[in-house]
């Protein structure tokens, strides 16, 4: 299955797959926020719909790269992949699990993220939750 990432090497993965969504999501709401929100009466419908399409993006990015190959495009670039614990890739269920898991690792001062520390099999919360490992490509 390969040897586990450490805390560093998957920190920056995130890091950049988080820049990347973060652009994707500041363009929706400006496409939706800055130009359609004001249209009176409206505006919040369309405010609305940014946020969902930012959740749609969100889910998109993760659980198309996690399906395909299990790397994002920061996980590519640290070279590092998210696999199940049978070592294999995830399917739609398993991706979709550990986005939620990664909302919920954020809960409480990013305790599941750090959780990955202490665990002897190097996992975070959203690991556990959807039953996977990062290992080093």
């Amino acid at each position: 299955m390969g040897e586990r990432a450490d805390f560093g090497t998957r920190f920056i993965a995130w890091l950049i797959d988080y820049v990347i969504v973060g652009v994707a999501v500041g363009i929706i709401y400006g496409i939706f926020g800055a130009a359609l929100g004001r249209i009176r009466g409206i505006g919040g419908l369309f405010l609305f719909l940014a946020w969902l399409l930012s959740i749609v993006v969100v889910f998109g990015y993760f659980i198309f790269f996690w399906t395909k190959s299990g790397q994002t495009i920061g996980k590519q670039v640290m070279k590092i992949k998210v696999v199940t614990t049978q070592g294999q890739l995830l399917n739609y269920g398993q991706a979709a699990l550990r986005v939620i898991g990664y909302w919920v690792s954020s809960f409480i001062f990013c305790l599941g993220f750090l959780w990955m520390l202490w665990d002897p099999d190097k996992q975070t919360w959203a690991d556990k939750i959807a039953g996977t490992y990062v290992v080093k490509a």
